[in-house]
């Protein structure tokens, strides 16, 4: 008996030690989201190439690429890249060295994003640089494609304050005489092997949290699905309503919340040279002769922070990550939260 209390002694004060640790990192993201932002005028290095804009809020900005409008970085406001550093965080990134982007779009028979066009399509905007100013309820930010039959293709980029999230509109215009037939996708892609600078993971083997894929369906609440998995090409295609994909890292998480109705297609993909994509498309979409639709999606770019994340798709929270111990470490972290609330 004397034998039995010890070791549940030493069980507890092992789980224990191990929530503290969780906790603290948890704490170090609620302290670095609440300092202040001294760089206001902050927009990421501008590129050359006049197929960029730059959008941004008071927590994050997008680099978005004019030819497909795929946002191809996203710098964390609050968030610093190392200890003591003047940089802030990229999530998203597109460097020779490492691909990490949030890409979105048409396809399907007459989808301008189509691979059978060899091309995507190349937008336009009136303006270079968006930034939502202190007294805005949010930004919208629109780019715009003609094609040749004179259908007007419009994708409304939406920030609010204070906000991880991103929504996105793909609005069609279609003037032309034939229904038009479009499925919406919304695709993660990320180079598999990190580069030095950002292999930052924890040597320590109990805190050792996942980096890879993660989706939820109508199925299933919450899966993993490592990126070795979609090297060796072994790719998901599940059918569902409702649910995202996402690409989760310590700490933070890009996901894709798809908001059309009807079913969509989870699947994942190995592109090649180390990248693995995670994604959705849509069932098929019609636009008849003379009108408008207007399909959306939400994208999440920044940290697992579990009380914004659950009111932006239901199991979204799931993905922080609190290691093997998870089953102990969840209900304890929660207690641990409401008791910090109340002090």
């Amino acid at each position: 008996m004397e034998v039995q209390r010890n070791f549940f002694i030493f069980a507890f004060l092992f789980i224990s030690f191990l929530l503290w640790q969780t906790w603290q990192g948890q704490s170090f993201l609620y302290k670095q989201m609440n300092k202040k932002n001294n760089l206001v005028s902050h927009i990421t290095n501008i590129k050359k190439n006049n197929n960029y804009i730059f959008i941004r809020n008071d927590v994050i900005a997008l680099t978005i690429n004019m030819h497909g409008g795929d946002i191809e970085e996203a710098v964390l406001l609050k968030y610093k890249d190392k200890l003591h550093s003047s940089k802030f965080f990229k999530l998203l990134e597109t460097t020779d060295d490492f691909i990490y982007q949030a890409q979105s779009g048409l396809i399907g028979r007459d989808g301008p994003d189509s691979a059978i066009n060899q091309s995507r399509p190349v937008y336009s905007s009136t303006e270079k640089i968006f930034e939502l100013k202190k007294n805005m309820k949010e930004l919208r930010v629109p780019i715009s494609w003609i094609d040749r039959n004179h259908v007007t293709y419009v994708k409304n980029f939406i920030l609010k304050p204070g906000k991880y999230t991103v929504d996105i509109e793909h609005n069609i215009y279609n003037s032309s005489i034939k229904t038009l037939q479009f499925n919406v996708f919304g695709q993660i892609k990320q180079t598999m092997n990190l580069p030095e600078k950002r292999n930052v993971y924890s040597k320590n083997f109990a805190l050792q949290t996942f980096r890879g894929a993660a989706y939820s369906s109508m199925n299933e609440k919450y899966e993993k699905y490592k990126f070795e998995n979609i090297l060796r090409n072994k790719h998901l295609n599940i059918l569902t309503k409702d649910g995202w994909i996402a690409m989760l890292q310590q700490y933070f998480a890009v996901a894709w919340i798809p908001k059309n109705t009807g079913l969509n297609t989870i699947y994942t993909s190995n592109l090649h040279n180390g990248i693995v994509a995670i994604g959705y498309t849509s069932s098929p979409i019609d636009v008849l002769p003379n009108s408008y639709s207007c399909i959306k999606s939400k994208l999440w770019v920044g940290p697992e922070i579990q009380k914004e994340m659950i009111l932006v798709a239901p199991h979204l929270d799931l993905t922080v990550d609190y290691g093997w111990l998870w089953f102990l470490s969840q209900p304890l972290f929660k207690l641990l939260s409401i008791l910090h609330d109340i002090v």
